[in-house]
């Protein structure tokens, strides 16, 4: 396998994107002043320039042997891996774009190795000698018939940034949030959008793997008057620190049919903060001067919250609840109270978990200072502290019982849970914690749901979100609702 890597001497470390400032989501590629050859054959280097002749990404199909493509990388996934009858690996893909199309690339195993550290995003490669093939529309999303691995013979060529200039950067095909209701679960698209609030970090557990999964929930809004939420994941969800009102350009992220229609990035999607393009103009201007006060709607199909809600579900009281059959239905359902806790049960509200970093099981003392997870099917002498709260709701019109998880329950106690670990001893200082997060206004987003146990029904409702509550957001909804009442 050749793999040529020849840059130029220059020592600028700016990148060619469109004119944004960039998120976490873009890696700037770091600044090579040498030829960088790698091979296991030896094969010889090349010193830069064109390799022969260039064909259009679009132009290329199976049937051709000898061909060359100038491409910019404008995706690219992580490292990923694979169990399955044929045995295990990893792999990774990127998608290669010129003026006339794009094509994914897939490099697999020990090309995977060579490869992924090699191929930087937004720069521009020669590729040739890779193998084409018939693309799988349920792995591809590009708009290309084929697609190619990158194999032990693949050769691939760095391109100087003089000659870099010509190939186009990402090249989006946006959707409205309001036509995302016409496109299928689990399609492909592009959105340019507005942020219109940003929500915690949280995690979930995975059922398949049951690998905890760090996520981060933001919502969005264009002229369509249509918001949705957009869920990013892992390390960009660590790093995701655009502010409400930003202008984000987001390629290749998947729909989902969460509440109507959701938004999720996936391993290969990019997003642009403040693209120069004329969409995210359009869209700028039109926030400036009217859009940060529309009422959005949103797909749960009762109305948005006018930006106070990074949930934007419907604000209820707890009255309402049982009259509008609220968590009767075949999905449960999200909503908004403004209320604050009467009651907190402080026995079992906190318990010793698993120490593992994706475990969060409760585990057993053994009676020799180790602690048993069944889950894990292990010992160990640490445990760490969670809370699991049950706290009695209210608002003006009446009460309900809510369970409250780690962040949530931490978010209504203002303790971590390692902190109120530390104190579970001194009952006074426990107690009086506990006592203080009572009788606080704040926004509690809740989820309910009707489920059945030993031919019981009850309604189960979680704390999704507690946080405090924002007066003047808040009071200006309350405008927004008396001015429909009025008929203005």
């Amino acid at each position: 396998m050749d793999i040529f890597l020849c840059l130029s001497n220059s020592t600028s470390d700016t990148t060619n994107t469109l004119k944004d400032k960039t998120t976490g989501f873009y890696n700037k590629a770091s600044t090579v002043s040498s030829v960088q050859t790698a091979s296991k054959k030896g094969g010889d280097s090349i010193s830069g320039g064109t390799p022969g002749r260039i064909y259009p990404i679009a132009s290329l199909t199976p049937y051709q042997n000898r061909w060359t493509i100038k491409g910019r990388v404008t995706q690219k996934s992580g490292v990923r891996t694979y169990n399955n009858s044929r045995g295990e690996g990893k792999f990774f893909n990127c998608i290669f774009s010129d003026e006339s199309g794009e094509i994914k690339a897939t490099a697999w195993k020990s090309e995977c190795d060579v490869f992924f550290e090699m191929i930087e995003l937004n720069k521009v490669y020669f590729v040739s000698k890779a193998q084409l093939k018939i693309a799988n529309r349920q792995f591809s999303n590009t708009n290309n018939d084929y697609e190619m691995n990158l194999s032990a013979e693949t050769k691939i060529v760095a391109c100087d940034e003089s000659e870099s200039s010509s190939v186009p950067t990402i090249q989006f095909k946006f959707v409205s949030v309001a036509d995302l209701a016409s496109k299928p679960v689990g399609g492909i698209v592009d959105v340019c959008a507005i942020v219109h609030s940003v929500g915690e970090i949280s995690s979930i557990i995975a059922k398949a793997t049951q690998k905890e999964l760090i996520k981060r929930d933001v919502e969005i809004v264009d002229d369509s008057e249509m918001l949705v939420r957009l869920t990013v994941w892992g390390d960009e969800a660590k790093t995701f620190s655009e502010e409400v009102g930003r202008v984000l350009a987001i390629k290749g992220c998947k729909v989902g049919d969460w509440n109507g229609r959701s938004l999720g990035c996936v391993s290969s999607s990019q997003i642009v903060c403040d693209p120069d393009c004329a969409d995210a103009h359009r869209l700028r201007g039109w926030y400036d001067t009217h859009g940060q006060n529309t009422q959005f709607k949103s797909y749960a199909g009762d109305g948005g919250s006018g930006g106070i809600s990074s949930q934007s579900r419907t604000w209820r009281t707890f009255d309402s609840i049982r009259a509008n059959k609220v968590g009767m239905g075949d999905k449960p359902d999200y909503y908004n109270v403004k209320g604050f806790a009467a009651f907190i049960k402080k026995e079992n509200c906190l318990y010793k978990a698993c120490s593992s970093e994706n475990c969060n099981k409760k585990v057993f003392e053994n009676g020799d200072g180790t602690y048993r997870c069944e889950k894990c099917n292990k010992s160990s002498p640490d445990f760490k502290h969670r809370l699991l709260l049950q706290a009695h709701l209210a608002d003006m019109t009446g009460y309900h019982w809510a369970t409250a998880f780690q962040d949530c329950a931490e978010k209504l106690l203002g303790k971590t849970a390692q902190e109120m670990g530390d104190i579970k001893d001194e009952e006074d200082l426990f107690d009086s914690t506990v006592k203080s997060a009572l009788f606080k206004p704040c926004h509690i987003v809740l989820r309910s749901k009707m489920e059945s146990y030993n031919d019981d029904n009850r309604l189960k409702t979680v704390m999704v979100e507690a946080k405090e509550l924002d007066i003047p957001s808040y009071n200006k909804r309350l405008l927004s609702e008396v001015r429909k009442m009025l008929g203005k």
